[in-house]
């Protein structure tokens, strides 16, 4: 689901968009400034701030991770870089134990 959120010029108005099968969508907004926020199923929301759009424009790709853990206080393991990990407080890693962190792709 693509929500395209126009700030300016007011008043403040919101399209919501779905993607094809594909991932891909076509939709022609009234020019303004635009929050675009992304959100899938499963997947991490993601918005591109304060966009100006004026004629049709090609936006760049993007990929939602997927889920999102939020953890605090005692951790150890592998956190794989196919989730999003909300830090919500201190972590420990106690004597003994590892925590392996996954770099991300780009």
């Amino acid at each position: 689901m693509i929500e395209f959120e126009r700030t300016s010029p007011s008043p403040i108005k919101r399209d919501t968009i779905y993607t094809d099968a594909n991932g891909n969508l076509r939709y022609v907004p009234s020019a303004g400034i635009y929050n675009i926020n992304l959100k899938k199923k499963d997947g991490n929301p993601l918005t591109i701030p304060e966009k100006i759009l004026t004629e049709n424009a090609i936006l760049d790709s993007v990929s939602l991770k997927r889920g999102l853990s939020v953890v605090s206080g005692n951790v150890s393991g592998h956190w794989l870089n196919t989730f999003a990990y909300n830090v919500t407080g201190n972590l420990t890693v106690h004597a003994g134990d590892t925590l392996f962190i996954e770099k991300e792709h780009q």
